[in-house]
């Protein structure tokens, strides 16, 4: 890891887009970057290597290569909701809100060719939930969720459906992150009495009867989280209720599923929510933040072995790093804004630090730096004095 390197952050807010010089004060805004006055800057998001970000300013979309310091495209295109990069960063998807003009519906979700600039596909979105298209990390296959129904293309050519993976209710879809074998899981919600169930395939073998490589079934779930680890063999199925008969904000669950068929419920020591999970880089063990407060922390093998507790305390989010050495785990929202950092190798304490009504935790891709920000609308009071 490279700690002394110049760390840049940016800024969305209500005086535009800015470009922020960290790592060492004063911290002041680089003039070289020239992004937005708008008020109207609504979203921003960078490409996976961090080469490239794109934002709307209200009346277009502009597209920016942060390591040339350059302008790429400004492309006619207003009211842009979400934005999300293909894994290498080639193609550019966004979302408006879903309009019907004269009884004609619109095309709210476009894909762009960021190699020309060119859009190469107008496509109906409805929802913004789960509206994303998901790549597979070699982008030969795209996949998105259209009326229930799991749409797959090839080659980034969206003029035509390849396949089609129909399920009664599917809600929600994760692409495994990983190349081939292409895998992708499916979230149905049950009913009348029916569990729900989360169902693996491997494309392009996704039709018919025992098709599924793994399924999992659960009941006491309304919504799912399903959380890949980097190498595309296992999930963590995070279930949550809205109410329960034991808490009026809902009951969680933890599964694990494994392409091997194996899968369990997390055996978690102590009762209550589950906060936050996340999987080490290395995909080879996850830490759960879970159970009434003080909070209980524990480590995990994908025996789901407990290898590590890192006993209890006041927080509710854990963050690793890109490398996978450091470990953080923060309380934020209602709690006081206490940050530990673990060494994950030694297992030990590093330092802890406060950061009070922090609503946003991110760290910097030299995994020696982190920071901690209070954002709109999420707190209006306080602001960090």
């Amino acid at each position: 890891m490279a700690c002394n390197r110049q760390i840049n952050f940016y800024c969305r807010g209500s005086e535009g887009l800015w470009r922020v010089q960290g790592n060492k004060e004063p911290y002041e805004k680089d003039a070289s970057f020239v992004g937005s006055s708008s008020s109207q800057c609504k979203c921003l998001e960078f490409s996976p290597s961090g080469e490239t970000c794109a934002w709307c300013d209200g009346t277009s979309l502009k597209v920016y290569n942060v390591v040339e310091n350059k302008l790429l495209h400004d492309i006619e295109l207003s009211s842009v909701g979400y934005l999300t990069f293909s894994p290498s960063g080639s193609m550019l998807a966004t979302w408006q809100v879903f309009t019907v003009k004269d009884k004609i519906p619109s095309r709210n979700m476009r894909i762009i060719d960021l190699t020309t600039g060119k859009e190469v596909a107008s496509l109906i979105q409805k929802k913004a939930h789960q509206w994303a298209p998901q790549w597979s990390a070699d982008e030969k296959i795209c996949v998105r969720n259209y009326n229930n129904e799991l749409q797959f293309f090839e080659e980034n050519n969206f003029s035509e459906v390849k396949m089609k993976l129909h399920l009664q209710k599917v809600s929600d879809f994760s692409l495994a992150p990983n190349s081939m074998p292409y895998t992708v899981a499916a979230y149905v919600a049950g009913s009348k009495g029916l569990p729900s169930n989360v169902r693996v395939y491997q494309y392009p073998n996704i039709g018919g009867h025992g098709a599924a490589v793994a399924s999992k079934s659960f009941f006491k779930a309304e919504r799912v989280n399903l959380e890949w680890n980097s190498t595309g063999t296992a999930m963590l199925i995070l279930t949550s209720t809205e109410t329960s008969a034991s808490s009026y904000y809902g009951e969680q669950g933890l599964h694990f599923l494994a392409l091997n068929g194996d899968s369990c419920v997390v055996p978690l020591a102590k009762n209550g929510p589950v906060y936050s999970i996340a999987w080490h880089p290395s995909g080879t063990e996850f830490t759960v933040l879970y159970g009434y407060m003080p909070a209980k922390c524990t480590m995990f093998n994908l025996k789901n072995e407990a290898i590590f507790d890192f006993g209890t305390g006041p927080r509710n989010h854990v963050f690793y790093n890109p490398f996978g050495n450091i470990l953080c785990l923060a309380g934020f929202g209602n709690l006081q804004g206490k940050l530990e950092f673990w060494d994950v190798k030694s297992q030990k304490l590093i330092s802890e630090v406060s950061a009070k009504d922090s609503t946003y935790f991110g760290w910097a891709p030299d995994g020696c730096h982190a920071i901690t920000a209070t954002l709109s609308p999420r707190m209006r009071v306080g602001n960090g004095s």
